[in-house]
């Protein structure tokens, strides 16, 4: 009998392994995918920040794929690098990686989760910083005349900028005209528009920093 449970908790481990590599493996290829439509990245941050994803799923999808934090979604985590895989062959006609070479076999064997978080961020930092001054300038005013959409922008940004996993993002009646940020290190974010103007604001409604001048700084 001992032998048995023995079996089984070997055998349970081994699936815990398998998953976690397996995880692992579709951040590699999305990372792999988004490096191949770098280009096109602000396009394909814009169609993924309009989707019909929660906050806690973009993140996963742009921000933190590295959290080792429970997060409670409709899927598997796995699935979101799935769904962004998807995403970036729907925005870029880039088909998605289903082979990988010898090289790159040998860049995922030395890859961690916690590096491959660290250049998912790189690779989308500066491309929402980017999709963010054509938002502000005008260009995509169509697509983000909704303030909750421009909110739900600016959780990437947040989520970049302080390394953490946002999981809420809502501007609605109730939100006093700003939209509010969390993440699960407890720290709160609060932008509103005035004119034509976002600010960022602080818990006591003041305003602290311009956002065209937080994605025009290194």
């Amino acid at each position: 009998m001992i032998f048995v449970n023995v079996m089984i908790s070997f055998a349970l481990v081994n699936v815990c392994i398998a998953e976690a590599d397996r995880y692992t493996t579709e951040v590699f290829k999305a990372n792999l995918h988004l490096k191949q439509a770098e280009a096109q990245l602000p396009a394909v941050i814009k169609d993924v920040v309009l989707g019909k994803y929660m906050t806690r799923d973009i993140s996963l999808m742009l921000t933190s794929p590295d959290t080792e934090k429970e997060i409670d979604t409709k899927y598997d985590k796995l699935v979101y690098q799935i769904f962004l895989q998807d995403m970036i062959t729907y925005t870029t006609d880039i088909d998605v990686i289903t082979v990988l070479d010898e090289d790159m076999k040998s860049q995922l064997e030395n890859s961690n989760l916690s590096d491959l978080g660290d250049a998912r961020r790189k690779l989308i930092s500066e491309a929402v910083k980017d999709l963010i001054r054509s938002e502000i300038s005008g260009e995509f005013s169509e697509k983000f005349k909704d303030f909750i959409n421009v909110c739900r922008l600016l959780s990437v940004f947040k989520g970049i900028e302080y390394t953490s996993f946002v999981y809420f993002a809502e501007f609605n009646n109730q939100t006093n005209g700003q939209c509010i940020i969390e993440d699960l290190d407890n720290n709160a974010f609060y932008y509103k528009k005035f004119g034509s103007e976002i600010w960022e604001m602080d818990d006591k409604g003041n305003q602290r920093h311009l956002l065209s001048d937080q994605v025009n700084s290194n």
